[in-house]
């Protein structure tokens, strides 16, 4: 029998540069042990005999055979390998192809995860396809041959699976994978041809219903999808618009609907959307070639403003703002035991944004252990070597559960079939922020190209680790079990949003400035408080959001104008669901009340027969009135 290598691999040692006037190659030695096969005796390690080597004496010859084979009783060897370094694109795709004629599966990996920095998908295919077409000649009479087309089949059909946006095309035609189709029925490669015809039919309707972009989910579209954006909805949302619901007994839940929206748009990120060559570039390159980048970052924004605005904008006593500012404390602490770092960030940012931060007299209040709390979770996201963001998804990243999540979190919250799942099964949701930041540093600290103008094939290598981990967290995602709550996402649509500008107005009328002092927003804050919609601000921001806004509209009486662009006349944002313990709280008024939506459509009630959904939908001068709507109901006991 023969014997191969074993797993044993010692750790490969760099031996030097090898270079050529098309590429660098970085050449590294690995000792290599040989494990004898099941039986062999007598010899502890041995390699087989390499035929290209002078045999052995007859003697030791005959003794091997005895034995059961050809041996030269090796036990191990130092082996060369080569890593490209840099190279032109011929030699990178020429890569892909290993010593062996067989597909260098990592090379694959960190080039089409990459490669769309240095090249364009039709430049890539020309390359494999013509590298196809020289070896038909020879296929007839090398066994090699064969086995590089082989290699290069299935590294298309692979391209075909991992990345087919990589074919999608606004044209009509789809000239790409029209050509890739031409190719395959030339060369009789039945399953590339199936493949190709079927993404382009694909393709074909995607483009009819509005192209990839349309296709990514938001909150909005499912408000919308469920009948809440409506005349009669917008026209009393300003009305509806007037108790904010600082119980405790819902932060579960808004953490869990958060996080289920988080993670269902993280895990249609394109990770190669987030390098930084398309990322810091997308006001020139456009919105289609970021999309689902630029979903997550405006579900973070709309999080985030939502959170600023319903602290600031309320007319109210300071004693009930500060119970807004511990409630979503208190939900920042449920998203971390959820493992939801994106809106834990969005919340603990806005609430160490300028506006909110400066409420002296507000933050005074708070419970000490509120603020304790909030201290620890900021923590997280130090941006000196502090932080501990980097570590905890190093340690709890992947897991499928959470150390924080505490079966007495959901005792005294809605008992659903998703509480039970959450305890069981849970993933991961990170802060896209930090990834893209650390792919913005190796684009700046690195050259895209060597002296020789080679393409820097190292730099690439630094982004596909990042890009690995993101990918890793990506299926980690996938192991939360919730359902989406249809009023979560009317309540959300319509929560009041406000720009940073006008928070900060509005946060100046409510504490005075000193007179000694001018500060502007954004100067003399919190450190922490950059979140990624200051880092990266899109031009939606400000005017509402994903889903809000402020239209001017006129209040009488002694109202402040920050106030009064905010309320009937605006695009509210409250779905008008709220719960009947919010009705009875005091100290808050517009003429004595709040002017934010309640934090969570108080939705579910438990009954002993199971749990049935409600939507409150009272208008302004009456009671509201419960009427059950299945279309609300997101799971059953």
């Amino acid at each position: 029998s023969m014997a191969s290598a074993s797993g044993g691999f010692a750790m490969a040692k760099y031996w030097g540069d090898e270079k050529h006037p098309d590429a660098v190659y970085a050449v590294y030695l690995r000792k290599v042990r040989y494990v004898p096969p099941a039986g062999y005796e007598g010899v502890p390690r041995y390699r087989p005999l390499d035929p290209d080597k002078q045999p052995l004496s007859s003697e030791m010859a005959a003794a091997a055979a005895a034995a059961g084979g050809t041996t030269d009783h090796l036990q191990w060897e130092s082996v060369k390998e080569r890593h490209i370094k840099a190279g032109t694109l011929d030699k990178l795709v020429e890569c892909l192809i290993g010593p062996d004629n067989v597909m260098d599966s990592r090379h694959f990996q960190v080039l089409f995860a990459t490669y769309r920095a240095f090249a364009k998908p039709f430049e890539v295919l020309e390359r494999l396809q013509r590298r196809y077409s020289t070896m038909e000649e020879e296929a007839g009479a090398s066994t090699q041959a064969l086995v590089t087309q082989n290699s290069i089949r299935s590294i298309l059909v692979c391209w075909l699976d991992m990345y087919p946006e990589d074919f999608y095309a606004t044209d009509d035609d789809f000239v790409i994978l029209s050509k890739l189709v031409e190719f395959a029925s030339k060369f009789r490669l039945v399953e590339l041809r199936s493949k190709a015809m079927k993404l382009r039919q694909h393709f074909k309707g995607v483009k009819a219903d509005g192209g990839l972009m349309a296709r990514v989910s938001s909150l909005d579209q499912q408000a919308i999808k469920f009948g809440y954006e409506n005349p009669d909805v917008v026209e009393n949302a300003g009305e509806r618009a007037k108790q904010f619901d600082v119980s405790m007994g819902n932060c579960v839940q808004i953490a869990e609907q958060l996080t289920y929206w988080d993670a269902t748009l993280f895990k249609e990120v394109i990770m190669h959307q987030c390098q930084s060559s398309v990322w810091s570039r997308r006001h020139k390159l456009g919105a289609e070639r970021y999309y689902t980048v630029k979903a997550t970052i405006d579900q973070f924004n709309a999080v985030s403003q939502r959170v600023m605005t319903s602290v600031v904008l309320p007319e109210c006593k300071p004693d009930f703002r500060a119970k807004i500012i511990t409630k979503w404390i208190e939900i920042a602490k449920e998203l971390r035991a959820f493992k939801n770092f994106s809106s834990l960030k969005a919340v603990l940012s806005s609430l160490q944004s300028e506006p909110i931060h400066r409420l002296k007299a507000v933050w005074s209040l708070v419970p000490p252990k509120s603020l304790a709390t909030f201290r620890e979770l900021s923590a997280i996201f130090d941006s000196d070597d502090s932080g501990d963001e980097k570590r905890i998804l190093d340690a709890e990243g992947t897991a499928k559960s959470s150390p924080l999540r505490r079966p007495q979190l959901i005792q005294n919250c809605r008992r659903t079939k998703s509480d039970v799942n959450l305890a069981e099964c849970q993933g991961t949701v990170p802060y896209l922020g930090s990834f893209l930041t650390d792919l913005t540093m190796i684009d700046n600290a690195t050259p895209d190209y060597t002296e020789d103008g080679l393409i820097n094939f190292e730099k690439r290598e630094k982004e596909f680790e990042v890009l690995a981990k993101l990918r890793l967290l990506q299926s980690a995602a996938r192991a939360y079990r919730m359902p989406r709550d249809a009023a979560f996402c009317a309540w959300f649509h319509y929560l009041p949003t406000m720009s940073d500008k006008e928070c900060y107005t509005r946060s100046a009328e409510v504490e005075r400035l000193p007179a000694s002092s001018t500060p502007q927003p954004g100067i003399g804050g919190v450190s922490k408080s950059q979140t990624i919609g200051r880092l990266f601000p899109l031009s939606s921001r400000g005017s509402g959001g994903a889903g809000g806004g402020t239209v001017a509209g006129a209040t009488g009486g002694g109202e402040s104008p920050t106030l009064a662009r905010a309320l009937p006349g605006q695009t509210s944002r409250d779905s008008g669901i709220h719960s009947d313990e919010a009705d009875g709280m005091n100290g808050c008024s517009l003429r004595g009340q709040s002017l934010t939506a309640p934090s969570t459509p108080i939705n579910s009630v438990s009954w002993k027969g199971g749990r049935s959904t409600f939507y409150h939908s009272g208008r302004a001068g009456t009671s509201s009135s419960s009427d059950f709507n299945p279309l609300l109901s997101s799971s059953s006991a």
